[in-house]
């Protein structure tokens, strides 16, 4: 994808199983596929990153993402989120690396845990 591509970014809060991971990107893809604008499709790409963060992207350039594609997108993280029952679409919360490991957390008091030298 172009330098200029949106991004959006999905948390699972945890690692999925290799079960897991096909499902959802045997679905990402079919998704992007088809992902469109009123009827015209996009240049759209994702990642799985370590079986528990998506990168969903799409390129701009000649057609920008419209509301009803971006929720469609939604849509189908959330259909994802029920059948593999993990959340992706909380916005309420931070991911980091610890000994190798993704770790999510709320981002509600994140910065004084940090601040005070504990782990989040």
């Amino acid at each position: 994808m172009p330098e200029n591509s949106r991004v959006w970014v999905y948390q699972a809060e945890r690692t999925l199983n290799e079960q897991e991971a096909s499902q959802l990107k045997s679905r990402l893809t079919a998704f992007c596929e088809g992902w469109n604008t009123h009827g015209n499709l996009m240049p759209t790409s994702f990642d799985l990153i370590e079986n528990q963060i998506i990168l969903l992207a799409v390129d701009e350039s000649n057609l920008g993402a419209s509301g009803c594609s971006i929720d469609s997108s939604v849509r189908v993280l959330r259909e994802l989120e029920a059948s593999l029952g993990i959340d992706l679409t909380n916005q309420g919360k931070v991911s980091y690396k610890n000994d190798q490991t993704i770790k999510v957390s709320p981002a509600l008091g994140i910065k004084q845990k940090v601040l005070a030298g504990k782990s989040p």
